[in-house]
């Protein structure tokens, strides 16, 4: 019993905490196989919300349904768990690679880290793969914008 404990890697912070609030402790590098799978399994899979239609579009992948209820649901008046559940389908698409989903979870993760440092972890980790990504992203343009600088330099010569 004991190796099967071995193999199974969730960062430090998922055993002081429960996978409903792992959205909001877990940067995106924390978020190993196992932990994406206790996630899954113990948030998203069991839930279903026969009153929002949304939720099971979330669930597979939709990151506009995601967006939606992320930002429906943040609410101090809304039942943490279901809370919970609404941001932990956003980190689900988030990483699936969803930009969208990515920058307002950062938006939401800023504003609650104002007040609770708990997330100020999550937070940090989501702003440097943002960076990373939108640098990235940005390279194939400015080769594009080099390249038709020098074809426009030797057209005119």
């Amino acid at each position: 019993m004991s190796e099967h404990f071995e193999d199974f890697t969730l960062p430090a912070v998922c055993l002081t905490c429960t996978p409903p609030h792992w959205w909001g402790a877990l940067a995106p590098e924390d978020w190993t196989p196992d932990a994406r799978w206790g996630l899954s399994d113990r948030v998203l899979e069991p839930l279903e919300l026969l009153f929002d239609r949304r939720w099971s579009q979330a669930r597979a992948g939709d990151a506009a349904a995601a967006i939606a209820l992320s930002m429906e649901y943040d609410r101090d008046e809304v039942h943490p768990a279901l809370r919970s559940a609404m941001m932990s389908v956003l980190v689900a698409n988030a990483l699936l690679g969803s930009p969208a989903a990515r920058v307002v979870l950062i938006h939401i993760l800023s504003r609650r880290s104002r007040h609770n440092a708990s997330f100020d972890h999550a937070l940090q980790g989501w702003v440097r793969l943002d960076r990373v990504l939108s640098v990235d992203a940005a390279k194939p343009v400015a080769a594009y914008d080099e390249a038709a600088a020098a074809a426009s330099c030797s057209t005119s010569n």
